[in-house]
């Protein structure tokens, strides 16, 4: 079993960051080599074999094929797994070869723009990246759920196969980050509700892109990355953001309320 994620067009609003038009969808191919003492690993993926809907499943959280974009490992030039992947812009292996770090800045047709695996291609962290969200209090949201109940059901119906989150909770306050659009005509009265806690994600204030294609939200000359570990465990990712600022971005994030706790 698997769903669908049609391309829907980007809703016009008033942006509290930067916003280009697009020409055309981003459809190009790229290839990137990234290589440690131990590990090689090797990105490809083509755009021009994507088409109108994204199919995820369980097996594979970001909708395409490996044959569209994919994520190779290699032990003394011996390939050891392949893996599908979100299309990358820039490819990282820690310096022990401990974890390989994924960033893109495309976001048609990618619904993830930050992933983090370990040497064996498990795959560790993966994060939609917005340069927007909505911030609402906890109890606020809670409301959201009930009146807007069919929407979020295919939030929820679209997470239990990506675990891409969409929601979570920073004290008293749920960050929305809904990015993508449904044919339900409740989603645009989402919008609606959720518009006047409309700010720059909580990562970083200095994300921008385009309404369709791009999202620059990492340093294009070096991010950096960089692993934090607490107890031998990953915790967080620091890289730059576009103005060369370091920020966080934690590996876990606490789930919105109880009934999504119980879905992790």
């Amino acid at each position: 079993m698997n769903v669908a994620r049609v391309l829907l067009l980007a809703i016009a609003m008033v942006s509290v960051n930067p916003v280009f038009a697009d020409r055309a969808r981003y459809g190009d191919k790229k290839d990137l080599t990234a290589h440690s003492p131990t590990l090689t690993v090797r990105h490809r993926h083509d755009w021009s074999l994507v088409l109108e809907q994204l199919r995820f499943s369980l097996d594979n959280p970001f909708g395409v094929e490996p044959n569209v974009s994919s994520l190779e490992f290699f032990e003394r030039d011996k390939s050891i797994a392949r893996v599908p992947s979100p299309a990358l812009t820039y490819l990282h292996i820690t310096p022990d070869s401990r974890y390989v770090v994924g960033l893109s800045r495309i976001k048609a047709m990618n619904d993830v723009q930050l992933v983090v695996f370990d040497r064996n291609a498990k795959l560790l962290l993966h994060r939609h990246i917005s340069a927007e969200v909505f911030a609402v209090s906890a109890e606020a949201y809670l409301k959201l759920r009930v009146t807007h109940a069919k929407t979020f059901a295919e939030f929820d119906e679209l997470y239990r196969f990506t675990q891409t989150p969409y929601a979570w909770r920073e004290g008293n306050t749920v960050y929305l980050d809904l990015w993508y659009g449904t044919t339900e005509p409740g989603w645009s009265r989402l919008i609606e509700d959720v518009m006047p806690g409309r700010r720059a994600s909580p990562y970083s204030p200095n994300f921008y892109g385009s309404v369709t294609n791009a999202i620059y939200w990492y340093h294009q000359a070096d991010p950096a990355p960089r692993i934090v570990e607490r107890d031998g465990r990953p915790e967080l990712i620091k890289l730059r953001d576009p103005e060369g600022i370091e920020m966080s971005i934690p590996f876990r994030l606490t789930p919105a309320h109880q009934a999504d706790a119980a879905k992790r």
